[in-house]
């Protein structure tokens, strides 16, 4: 697909978000909830459902394949084939998450790194790295350094120069290699030669290296400490590792670790008013951005703290950073009230499709066009996310085959019309929570409308019907589901305010994308689109724009009166009926949880200790063997020490000067326990000290002298310096003073 003007242009993928509500829908009752009291209006039961498929269907066995032409088969035990109960309540969950107007943040993981953005054309990308300097900006190369624990940055004297605009003033250049790292003479159009670098950006096969850097600075290093974290942040690829060529993930760690040894890198970086805001590894280079994902999330809803409905249903947890009287993170916990069954399949239904080799992506927060409202990218501290993350439901499954793509899937899913049964126990659901359920299940008793689930949603995959075949209370007569439902509608309506909570815009988002279209703009787009999202502000265009039936209201004003009155009253019971028994229950539940913690504490103590005593044990036998160690050895060198080189020679044969000198060093590095290549080094006045060594080697030279022939006394006559045949030995073991002495004494002899 080709775009040849942005009036044609227009973004797609085959997802779409649905906005969140700015406050949070938290029931009142969400403090009393309990397992052990019940409501007043409490229901303990089982629904029994079935699951039908409108299109071939694949859910995973949670196998990881080990190669890229592995069969990934549908979730089975021995042969029967199962939807897993996480991937149902998942499924519900964030359906009723939505349609209750819940809070995103703490179903959203989040790693605490900022994104990174690299959108060259973008204009808030391009305010904060402009292609080119101006009067207030200005873009410049130069050298990173870490010196001790300071980070310092070295502006080169002339900047960033293209290799072809540099002459090359060094014939020496000719023979330049591609992994060289020595300086050339450059002219670069001034004044004057200067030493350069040839610096290489990018990962694209066949580049070549392309930028000088001048050693040459104008400044002695500035320190930019508080701009390293950002730096790091920004080239750690955190966010997006699976979607990073582990090439340049390996060439950052490279360049880190260059880095924290001392060694210098280029970077380039941008100065305001004179003084540098940021910097990078290329002209245009990855910034870190103002936000993560969280940050996002909180601009769009307000007090992402409190629990949702979903989150009194199906249970929570929420982390708590470390108090100061305590070394650990606390926690608040809640546990669900549902509890869902796998889902069987019906084996006369059940028919295996044919393997189907597909392109599964995963979602990535990083891609700001589609994950930020209003054309914002994370550069922007009040940009704030799109929503709930859906796949439309398709009418028909796209054909695709993905080839011998190296991301490819091999899959074996059922055919449509499979279906499978499994039921759901629920205990003490208010009214309310169960209409809320069954809204979830039904998508709010609409027969047009479709669940998804498994892989493949983004070709159309995975379309399921759910159908309540059977409602059972274990402690009231069931009643028509449809009016708890009503309560549910009642009860969002009452919360939406201004506008009815079935047209509300959310609800028009969401109810739109449970209906079967045949839609082209839920296609991903080519590298052309992709590139044209990123560097230019677009977005997907709001699904409710196609015609669509949303559910029917099950509501009238009568009913949202009279509710409307049953939950005030029902808010000003709450604050006070049941309170204390729920009280005595959570101090009761506190109590056996502090007794818990301490005696976990004190059993810790206790296996600390052991521990300890254990870690002490060692290091005193450890010690003692390297004190005993450190005796023997130093009684080795005692009695080399006690020793004269005569005695250490004893009757070794040393008539040649080379015989002679092994013993020497041997004796020389045994006695100050050093290698023998270091003796001259540590010793240049000579290491033969004591009067009765000197002595030794004074009669071995006469000896020599007289012993010997008319050649020998002719070497000993020879100009004493470094390069007399003999006496060059000596001077390393006496000293060139005595040296010298002993050659004229044996001389005038």
């Amino acid at each position: 697909m080709s775009y040849n003007n942005n009036q044609s242009f227009k973004a797609t993928a085959p997802y779409r978000f649905v906005p969140l509500s700015k406050d949070i829908v938290s029931p009142h009752w969400a403090d009393a909830v309990s397992h052990d009291i019940p409501f007043e209006d409490g229901v303990t039961g089982s629904i029994e459902v079935e699951l039908t498929a409108h299109s071939d269907i694949f859910v995973s066995n949670g196998k990881q394949k080990e190669d890229v032409n592995e069969v990934l088969e549908f979730s089975n035990f021995d042969g029967k084939y199962f939807i897993p109960a996480t991937s149902l309540k998942g499924m519900i969950r964030n359906v009723m998450e939505i349609i209750s107007f819940g809070g995103m943040k703490r179903k959203v993981k989040n790693n605490k790194y900022p994104f990174a953005i690299r959108s060259i054309s973008h204009p808030q990308y391009r305010n904060e790295v402009p292609q080119q300097s101006n009067d207030k900006v200005k873009i410049c190369t130069g050298w990173l350094q870490k010196i001790g624990s300071e980070y310092k940055f070295k502006e080169c004297l002339s900047g960033k120069i293209p290799l072809w605009n540099a002459k090359k003033a060094s014939e020496e250049f000719q023979n330049f290699k591609q992994d060289d790292d020595k300086p050339y003479l450059f002219s670069p159009n001034l004044n004057g030669e200067y030493y350069g670098r040839i610096v290489k950006t990018g990962m694209m096969p066949g580049k070549k290296k392309e930028y000088v850097f001048f050693d040459e600075d104008v400044s002695n290093g500035e320190s930019i400490f508080h701009l390293i974290k950002d730096f790091k942040n920004a080239y750690a690829y955190k966010n997006n590792e699976s979607n990073v060529p582990e090439d340049a993930q390996k060439k950052f760690k490279g360049i880190l670790e260059k880095l924290e040894n001392g060694e210098q890198i280029p970077v380039w970086a941008t100065r305001k008013n004179g003084i540098v805001q940021h910097f990078g590894l290329s002209t245009n280079y990855r910034l870190s951005s103002n936000i993560d994902i969280h940050g996002a999330i909180d601009n769009a809803q307000n007090d992402n703290s409190k629990p949702d409905l979903a989150d009194t249903i199906f249970g929570y947890i929420i982390e708590k950073k470390q108090t100061q009287n305590s070394s650990e993170e606390e926690s608040i916990m809640l546990k669900g009230r549902v509890n869902f069954s796998h889902a069987w399949g019906i084996v006369n239904t059940i028919s295996p499709n044919s393997e189907k080799t597909v392109l599964l992506s995963t979602p990535s927060a990083s891609y700001f066009p589609f994950y930020l409202q209003n054309k914002g990218t994370y550069l922007n501290s009040t940009a704030k996310a799109s929503g709930w993350k859906r796949y439309p439901i398709r009418q028909h499954v796209k054909d695709y085959n993905a080839g011998n793509d190296p991301m490819k899937s091999i899959i074996k899913p059922l055919k449509e019309g499979v279906k499978f049964i499994f039921s759901i126990n629920f205990h003490n659901l208010r009214k309310i929570e169960l209409g809320a359920l069954l809204s979830s299940l039904t998508l709010h008793n609409s027969e047009h409308l479709f669940h998804s689930i498994g892989m493949g949603k983004p070709l159309g995959m995975g379309k399921v019907k759910l159908g309540i075949k059977n409602l059972v209370f274990n402690n009231i007569q069931p009643n028509d589901s449809i009016k708890y439902m009503e309560m549910f509608e009642c009860y969002m309506t009452t919360k939406s305010q201004t506008v009815n909570w079935i047209s509300s815009k959310a609800m028009k988002e969401f109810f739109s994308m449970c209906e079967p279209q045949k839609d082209s703009m839920l296609e991903y787009m080519n590298m052309e689109g992709l590139g044209r999202t990123r560097n230019k502000p677009h977005q997907l265009q709001n699904y409710s724009q196609k015609e669509s039936n949303l559910p029917v209201s099950l509501i009238d004003e009568n009913k949202i009166s009279s509710f409307q009155k049953w939950l005030k009253e029902d808010e000003e019971k709450l604050k006070f009926a049941g309170s204390l028994d729920v009280a005595i229950a959570k101090f009761k539940k506190d109590e056996e949880n502090k007794l818990e913690a301490a005696f976990n504490q004190k059993k810790q103590e206790l296996i600390g200790l052991i521990k300890a005593n254990r870690v002490a044990r060692k290091e005193a036998e450890r010690l003692a063997r390297e004190e005993q160690f450190k005796q023997q050895q130093q009684a080795k060198i005692a009695i080399v020490q006690s020793q004269s080189l005569e005695g250490f020679i004893g009757d070794k044969k040393t008539k040649k000067i080379n015989d002679l000198k092994n013993l020497v060093e041997q004796y020389g590095s045994k006695k100050y326990e050093c290698k023998r290549n270091e003796l001259s080094t540590k010793f240049p006045e000579g290491y033969l000290t004591e009067k009765v060594d000197i002595e030794f080697i004074q009669q071995w030279l006469s000896n020599s002298y007289q012993s010997g022939g008319n050649s020998m006394k002719k070497q000993f006559t020879k100009p004493f310096g470094a390069k007399h045949p003999i006496f060059k030995e000596v001077i390393k073991w006496l000293g060139s003073k005595k040296a010298q002495q002993l050659y004229n004494q044996l001389n005038q002899s």
